[in-house]
């Protein structure tokens, strides 16, 4: 469960999350999830985890599982920084798949540390990238960057 609702928010760094008998709430409001499952690059003939980025395609699906009345996502895998801030233009939320070793000891407390820090690590990423992404975006509005987002 835990790693579920790490998942869920992952680049949302300031949204609050609790479990209240068996509702999720998101910053004090009740949150149904309406989900499907997704696999980005999922396409007839290609492997999934040999996958480019296609902006368009990934618009194109999220814009249909948002139109119908989906707000979840489930993945298989990590989503790059790139796919996540397309899946944050249709507010979708995602519980995203992490690798873990089925074979462990789930009950055991060290398996349980090690699994929060894969999704802490994860969530890590995804907010760094945002925050750069944003500061690059803002600073090439004032024409203060250079060709690789850096400050002048």
């Amino acid at each position: 469960m835990i790693l579920v609702l790490a998942c869920l928010l992952i680049g949302q760094a300031e949204a609050q999350i609790a479990i209240k008998g068996n509702d999720f709430y998101i910053d004090g409001k009740k949150f149904f999830i309406k989900g499907i499952g997704y696999e980005v690059g999922a396409l007839p003939g290609r492997d999934p985890n040999q996958r480019e980025f296609n902006a368009e395609q990934l618009r194109f699906d999220m814009a249909r599982i948002a139109k119908g009345g989906f707000n979840t996502i489930r993945t298989w895998g990590a989503f790059t920084d790139e796919e996540m801030a397309v899946v944050s233009e249709f507010n979708l939320k995602i519980i995203m798949g992490i690798w873990i070793d089925p074979h462990r000891d789930f009950s055991d407390p060290l398996f349980a540390d090690e699994a929060r820090k894969i999704v802490s690590q994860t969530g890590q990423r995804n907010r760094c990238q945002s925050r750069r992404e944003e500061r690059r975006d803002r600073n090439a509005e004032r024409g203060r960057s250079d060709d690789h987002g850096h400050d002048r």
